[in-house]
């Protein structure tokens, strides 16, 4: 596809074109000897990243302790399979997690967007694990059933009812989580809600 000085599209080569490059929005997050790529959608007047935080390290560089116990509140993300991350709020509160000119989803994000979506979640939702029916992912949110970890254990399919925890920060201190945002297809459930702020919830973490 050509476009003309006079910018009308055409299929064939004119003279004074302009030469245009199409790449997609994507967000590289550096962190150390460690660089994810993370893709972006604009939801709204939103920017938010296409897929959870899966980063083993702080933004200045400095391991995150990797374990499975979160009954022990200490700083800590787990990985109890190579697709999800969960972080606890002790992580959250010790160093900053979120790449340079990003932050955590914090209560206002999180409500911008309900407001948006018309609180119709199945918008957010991705994946076959949702319950048929209950994923369309319009937004190009991406929002997989990756469930929540709990003191040692991975909750993620009770059933078929599948659902996601989100961590939700304060909106004058992003390292303060005030709970968490929830998407379930539990009992034809198909709205946003909001959840647990326990010391032992690992939770999925989405930044915009």
């Amino acid at each position: 596809i050509y476009v003309t000085k006079d910018k009308a599209l055409s299929l064939v080569p004119t003279e004074n074109i302009l030469q245009l490059q199409i790449k997609p929005d994507e967000l590289i997050d550096t962190r150390g000897d460690e660089t994810i790529t993370y893709p972006i959608v604009k939801i709204g007047i939103q920017y938010w990243m296409c897929s959870n935080l899966k980063s083993t390290k702080y933004t200045d560089g400095t391991p995150i302790d990797k374990g499975s116990n979160f009954n022990e509140t200490t700083p800590k993300y787990c990985q109890p399979n190579a697709y999800y991350y969960f972080y606890n709020s002790a992580a959250i509160a010790h160093k900053s997690l979120s790449p340079t000119n990003w932050r955590i989803g914090n209560n206002s994000d999180w409500e911008k967007l309900k407001v948006y979506i018309k609180n119709d979640a199945k918008v957010l939702k991705s994946g076959a694990a949702w319950e048929e029916g209950r994923a369309t992912n319009l937004t190009g949110f991406n929002g997989i059933a990756a469930g929540l970890y709990s003191g040692t254990y991975l909750y993620e399919d009770k059933s078929k009812n599948r659902f996601v925890y989100y961590w939700c920060t304060d909106n004058s201190d992003s390292k303060i989580t005030t709970g968490s945002i929830t998407l379930t297809s539990q009992d034809n459930n198909n709205i946003m809600n909001s959840g647990s702020n326990s010391e032992t919830l690992g939770a999925c973490i989405r930044c915009i």
